[in-house]
Order: C-alpha cells, then structure tokens, then sequence
C-alpha cells in the first residue's frame, strides 16, 4: 500500500494530479482523443533566455530554472491551472479542464497577474544575489480547443490542442515585437 502511495504521488508530479485522480477511479482512461470544450491557455516565456542560458553550466541552470518553475507553477496551481508542461524556458498552462471552472477566464487572468508578480518577487532576490533576473513574457487567451491524450500507444500525454492554443502561444511570443510583458485576447477578459 506505501509503494502504491508513493508512485501514486511520483506520478502525480509527471502528469497534472488531476487526471491522476481521475484516472485511478476510472473516470478518464490513456485512450486516444478528446472533448472539445472552452479553455483559457496560458503560455509563459523568459526574455533573453538563450543569452542567460549560455553563461551559466548546466547544472547551474538546471538549479535556476527548478527554482523559476517552482516559483511560477505553485502561483498556476493556487489559481486551479492544469499545468501541460514545461517547454525549455517556457511553461504552457490551461484552466477549464479535467475539471468544470465556470471563472476560468477570471482565474487564468489573476494567475497572470500573480505569476508576474512572485517572479518579479524572485527576481529581486536574484539580482540582489548577483544573478540575472528572469523577465517573463506572458500570453493569454481563451475559446474552444480539444482537450485529452494525444499521442502514440507508446506514449501519451494529456494536453490541449487547436487554434485556441496557438493564438496563446503566438501572443507571448508578440509581446518581443511590442515591448510588452503581458498579451491578453479580447476572450481571455470575458
């Protein structure tokens, strides 16, 4: 029974504990496929990471970017995100899925805004340590994607995918063309 908790729990911080929970009482199986529903998507990405990256050794960096994750994702979770995953330096995040959220949009706005704020939080910590800060870039938004396990029968992951998603993700990466920290869709704010 301990071994069982304890992989439980292990797999638990590979997969969102949310679809381990329901996988263990049946209610989702490793099938492919999914449900179309509407979501808000969050994608997350450090300024001038690759720059950063090539001045630290790995192990350093490893150290840095748990220390990064860790800071952003118990915010995520806090604010009822499902986190997909983790991209390099980037974190992709969704809300209204496994689980019902009638407030998504309003949860994964108040997620960006507190993830901003811890990591800016983080960051006078790390200047104040002599290590370069992480300035993240944030985009947001909202609408109808699929969510469920795509992949192979090898391998699965429980993800979301669809226009909704890539909007998100193009978003963020606009934010380099404007200046800007943070990109929220029309959708994202209803």
């Amino acid at each position: 029974v301990e071994t069982l908790k304890r992989s439980l729990g292990d797999f638990a911080r590979y997969v969102p504990a949310q679809v381990v929970r329901r996988l263990v009482t049946g209610e989702l199986t490793a099938d492919m496929g999914g449900e179309r529903c509407e979501i808000s998507v969050l994608f997350t990405d450090i300024a001038g990471f690759t720059t950063i990256s090539e001045d630290m050794e790995p192990d350093q960096l490893l150290h840095e970017m748990s220390e990064y994750f860790a800071t952003a994702s118990q915010v995520l979770l806090e604010h009822g995100a499902t986190i997909d995953k983790f991209i390099g330096d980037a974190i992709m995040a969704f809300w209204n899925a496994p689980a019902r959220q009638n407030n998504h949009q309003e949860l994964a706005c108040r997620a960006a805004l507190a993830v901003a704020a811890a990591i800016a939080g983080l960051n006078e910590r790390r200047v104040a340590a002599g290590r370069p800060p992480f300035h993240t870039r944030f985009g947001l938004h909202s609408g109808e994607a699929v969510v469920g396990n795509v992949g192979s029968p090898e391998r699965v992951s429980y993800t979301t995918i669809g226009a909704t998603v890539n909007i998100a993700a193009r978003l963020e990466s606009m934010n380099k063309l404007f200046g800007t920290r943070m990109l929220l869709s029309e959708t994202a704010l209803r």
